[in-house]
């Protein structure tokens, strides 16, 4: 996991983690992009918060790059985001409502690039 508080967590936190080649781990995970609207995307993100709340916690960390075979981060890619709060509301939502039981203490915390 990284070593700050979630709201505190900056674009500098997640350069390191690419320039340090910090690999993916059962605390931390990388997604390319942001889930869709779709049944499989939604399945998908929600299966990846779900195996998080069933072990120890940890970082899902989206719009990161990553290569495949190591899990080693290569780019921050950022989203442009119109709406930022209803993209957290809708994620909120999908774990809100997508997941039971209800998991609580998740955490969203949008990094301004």
């Amino acid at each position: 996991m990284l070593p700050r508080i979630i709201g505190e967590i900056g674009e500098n936190d997640l350069n390191a983690l690419v320039t340090n080649q910090v690999i993916e781990s059962k605390t931390i995970e990388y997604k390319e992009s942001l889930p869709g609207n779709s049944l499989s995307d939604k399945k998908k993100f929600l299966a990846n918060v779900c195996s998080f709340a069933n072990t120890a916690g940890g970082d899902f960390i989206l719009d990161i790059t990553e290569d495949r075979d190591s899990g080693i981060p290569k780019s921050v890619n950022g989203v442009d985001i119109p709406n930022v709060d209803k993209e957290k509301n809708r994620l909120s939502s999908l774990i809100r409502d997508g997941i039971e039981p209800r998991i609580w203490g998740v955490d969203i915390h949008p990094v301004q690039l």
